[in-house]
C-alpha cells in the first residue's frame, strides 16, 4: 500500500473537486471497463475515445476515493474511543484489588465498571485489559 496523502494535498485536492460529484458504482465500472478494453491494442481512433470516456470519469472517482478515506476517519474515531474505554479495565482491577476490606460500595462499583469493559471488550473482539485470573471479573 501507498503511503497516505499528506493533508494539504488531500485538502488542495478536495477543494479542486468541490464542482465535482462522487462517481457511481456505474461510473466506475465504465471507466474501468473503457480502460482495460485498452491494453496492448494500437492507437485507434475507438481506443482514443475509450481512453477520453475513462479519463472524464478520474475526477468523480478520486472525489469518491476522498469521500470514503473521510468516512473511514469518521469511523475510526469513535473505535479509538472504544479501545481507550476498553482499556480502562486495568486502572478497575488495581482499584479492586488496592480496595479497604471496609470500602464494599467502591468495591461494588469499580467491580460493575471492570466488568461492563470486560463484557464489551469480549463482544466487540477487542483484548481484555486485564487478563482474568482465578475467577476474577
Amino acid at each position: 500500500m501507498s503511503a497516505p496523502l499528506s493533508e494539504h494535498l488531500r485538502s488542495a485536492i478536495a477543494a479542486a473537486l468541490t464542482h465535482c460529484q462522487p462517481a457511481t458504482d456505474e461510473d466506475v465500472r465504465r471507466a474501468v471497463s473503457d480502460a482495460l478494453s485498452v491494453g496492448g491494442h494500437s492507437h485507434t481512433p475507438l481506443i482514443h475515445e475509450r481512453l477520453m470516456r475513462a479519463e472524464r470519469h478520474v475526477p468523480a472517482i478520486v472525489r469518491r476515493l476522498l469521500d470514503a478515506e473521510a468516512r473511514v476517519a469518521e469511523l475510526e474515531a469513535p473505535a479509538a474511543k472504544v479501545a481507550e474505554f476498553v482499556a480502562e479495565r486495568a486502572e478497575y482491577i488495581t482499584a479492586i484489588r488496592n480496595c479497604h476490606p471496609d470500602n464494599a460500595r467502591d468495591y461494588y462499583r469499580w467491580q460493575g465498571h471492570a466488568e461492563a469493559r470486560r463484557r464489551l471488550a469480549r463482544d466487540l473482539g477487542l483484548p481484555v485489559a486485564w487478563p482474568a485470573e482465578d475467577g476474577e471479573c
